[in-house]
């Protein structure tokens, strides 16, 4: 029997979170986009997992593609930031803007320092 013909997923059925992962020169980044949240935090810790098994100095994450994050998804990064410091590299964010940067108000990861301007996680952190 054949099988029926494939659609395209609903909101329903889309991933709340794509994470792209890139290593190379010292230099890790992973570019979110869609949503930040409870429900989709595993996808990022799949990809933190793939980090850890990697060599670098330098971690960028792009959230210029995030529509929002909610507070375990704001806990993710900076368990994230504090896992990259840890390992002694350094950590930056890369377009920070709208509600993604009010919800990391009053966290670490609020400190302009960590914000690098631009919306492209090949940004390389000097």
């Amino acid at each position: 029997m054949p099988e029926p013909p494939r659609t395209a997923p609903t909101d329903a059925e889309a991933p709340r979170l794509s994470v792209r992962f890139e290593a190379g020169k010292g230099v890790c980044s992973l570019e979110l986009s869609g949503v930040l949240d409870a429900m989709s935090v595993g996808a990022l810790d799949l990809q933190i997992d793939q980090l850890a098994c990697s060599s670098f100095d330098h971690v960028v994450i792009d959230v210029g593609r995030l529509g929002d994050v909610d507070p375990v998804g704001v806990s993710a990064l900076v368990g994230l930031s504090h896992y990259v410091a840890a390992r002694g590299a350094t950590f930056a964010l890369v377009g920070v803007a709208g509600r993604v940067a009010d919800a990391l108000r009053g966290t670490p990861l609020a400190a302009p320092h960590r914000w690098l301007p631009g919306g492209s996680a090949a940004v390389v952190v000097s």
